[in-house]
């Protein structure tokens, strides 16, 4: 997944609100699912970080 992600860094942007959307109604719904999801999720955070450290310096 990550390796993808890096050779396409424009669909990041786009997709980096609908997916803290998700998160945010995920958190307040699914408040049980502490499974493959859940961690899932938090790896995606954890490499939005580094994406938009990439992207600040890109600018």
């Amino acid at each position: 997944m990550r390796r993808i992600r890096c050779q396409s860094r424009a669909p990041i942007n786009a997709h980096r609100a609908s997916t803290k959307l998700q998160l945010k109604s995920r958190s307040k719904f699914d408040v049980r699912s502490t499974s493959v999801e859940d961690e899932e999720s938090q790896r995606e955070i954890g490499w939005r970080r580094v994406a938009g450290r990439f992207n600040s310096l890109s600018i």
